[in-house]
């Protein structure tokens, strides 16, 4: 094992059940996955299948989908993976698709949150700028921790398989980043809610229901990421990436059921008086068929991409 680290070789004694933990929940974020997204297909069929394909769509599938190659890629990794070059592809390639991922759900978050303000110039500035700095730090971030993930040789891997030898302690301001971006997200939409709250609109369930799961999925997503970016800092190598999968996984699926649990709060009345701002809300967040064209102040059901025959 000359190849290797000595910071490898002095690990490998007292992180083998550290070790075994990463790749014990490296499954059940995989098998959490299955199991949500088997639980909420009829809702899929139901609620999403009969939309057109539009930007929301494609965004939502791909929220959706990509975990299953990220899961799979690094299940691979901690226990199929027997060689330094096919460690190095497959982390790469995992690291790709768990960043597009990631920012596909946030492209959910990102476009609720601009309809919910009818895309105010403000609003729309201060997130174009949130995630623009959010991105460029994901991006130089990235490109640092490539080039410096350290390999283990062949032998170590055969042992270990492709965990050990990659420390995630560089890769920290990745999720800091989003951290911030999500926080400013969920104040926007807090704000909103303050606001609208003063007037005399009755909101509806489904503004309720947006502002409810927005913060619902901001406490499960801080209490997720306060404990990855603990694993990351402090713990050993072989355990600082335990949390990360998880992390990814119910991200996406938290993503998905926002989207579910808005189209079925819209779907309980039959008819439903909306705001203008309502009307934009719906038609961005990708709530229409195509067949129906909803009046200013008035949308349909069958206007929000449900189809009776």
């Amino acid at each position: 094992m000359s190849n290797t680290p000595q910071l490898l070789r002095d690990a490998i004694p007292d992180s083998m059940y550290l070790l075994n933990l990463t790749k014990d929940t490296s499954l059940a974020a995989l098998t959490y996955l299955i199991m949500d997204v088997a639980a909420t297909l009829d809702d899929e069929v139901a609620l999403m299948w009969p939309s057109r394909m539009n930007f929301m769509k494609a965004i939502f599938l791909i929220n959706r989908y990509s975990p299953f190659v990220d899961a799979t890629l690094i299940n691979y990794l901690v226990l199929g993976a027997r060689s330094t070059e096919v460690c190095r592809g497959v982390w790469i390639t995992a690291i790709c698709f768990f960043t597009l991922g990631m920012f596909a759900s946030e492209a959910i978050i990102i476009v609720r949150t601009l309809a919910i303000w009818n895309f105010d110039k403000v609003i729309v500035a201060i997130t174009a700028f949130v995630t623009g700095g959010a991105l460029a730090t994901v991006v130089a971030t990235m490109v640092q921790y490539v080039q410096h993930i350290q390999y283990p040789d062949d032998d170590l891997i055969a042992v270990t398989g492709c965990v050990i030898g990659i420390s995630d302690k560089e890769g920290w301001t990745l999720f800091v980043a989003v951290l911030i971006m999500e926080t400013t997200l969920v104040a926007m939409t807090m704000l909103r809610h303050l606001q609208m709250r003063t007037g005399v609109r009755n909101e509806g369930p489904v503004m309720d229901t947006m502002y409810r799961d927005g913060l619902f999925f901001y406490a499960i997503m801080l209490a997720f990421s306060i404990a990855n970016l603990c694993c990351m800092v402090a713990a050993p190598a072989s355990a600082s990436a335990v949390i990360q999968l998880p992390l990814r996984v119910i991200h996406s699926t938290l993503c998905s059921r926002v989207l579910f649990n808005l189209r079925k709060a819209a779907l309980k009345s039959s008819r439903v008086s909306l705001s203008i701002e309502s009307c934009v809300m719906f038609n961005v967040m990708g709530f229409e068929s195509g067949q129906t064209a909803a009046t200013p102040f008035e949308l349909r059901p069958d206007a929000l991409g449900y189809d009776y025959g």
